[in-house]
């Protein structure tokens, strides 16, 4: 390799330096954006004039994003993202035309499974090889990607819940990770102490030597006369 070609390797790999610690900077702030703001989410006028008359998990996704895109001021776009094959994962924000974060969001509890493409315990895992898992899907590779299909190092879960508080589904989650044979290191943790409704967690992606950090967003959405 000539002196010239060293250069431009050298040069190239401080841009790709650069420009990876400029997207976890980003990730950072939008993270603290999300979690600042995820209290006023069930008063805002993107909860009550949307969900309005249908109440499920596709149309609060609907809601979060048209709120996230409020409070984010035109910083970042909130739209559905295409991931692996034909998976959806069902909020995706971009900065600078990237995809730089990803949020599967569930609800808690399930609705009473219609058919056998449910299962109760799908904010973590799924019994069958049908889609729909969260956290699994995460492990997988088949959401947390980019537009080329890179994995990004951190992702998020949305919880919507309708019932019991946030200490019960704490319980609840963490012995599915347990009930999947996954590793006890895998089990969410409180991420503030005086804080219930954020956790973390952190996975290992199947068939890789990467992990996944996942931040978990919950919101009580149980508000009478909504």
């Amino acid at each position: 390799m000539s002196e010239i070609e060293d250069l431009k390797t050298e040069f190239k790999g401080i841009e790709l330096d650069s420009s990876n610690q400029a997207i976890r900077k980003e990730v950072s702030k939008l993270i603290d954006v999300i979690e600042s703001n995820l209290i006023r989410f069930t008063s805002s006028s993107s909860f009550k004039n949307i969900l309005r008359k249908v109440k499920n998990e596709n149309k609060y996704s609907e809601a979060f994003m048209d709120y996230l895109q409020q409070i984010v001021k035109g910083n970042y776009t909130v739209m559905q993202i295409s991931q692996k094959g034909s998976a959806t994962v069902d909020i995706g924000i971009r900065w600078n035309s990237l995809v730089i974060f990803t949020i599967e969001a569930k609800i808690l509890p399930m609705p009473e499974p219609k058919s056998k493409k449910r299962d109760i315990h799908e904010y973590v895992y799924k019994s069958d090889k049908g889609q729909g898992a969260g956290i699994e899907r995460f492990k997988k590779g088949e959401h947390g990607l980019n537009d080329i299909g890179e994995m990004i190092e951190e992702n998020g879960i949305l919880a919507y819940i309708k019932d019991k508080d946030f200490e019960h589904w704490f319980g609840k989650v963490n012995q599915w990770i347990l009930d999947a044979n996954w590793s006890e290191s895998e089990q969410l943790k409180v991420k503030y102490s005086e804080q219930k409704d954020k956790y973390i967690s952190t996975h290992p992606r199947i068939g890789t030597d990467t992990m996944v950090k996942l931040h978990h967003f919950w919101i009580n959405v149980n508000i009478p006369n909504t």
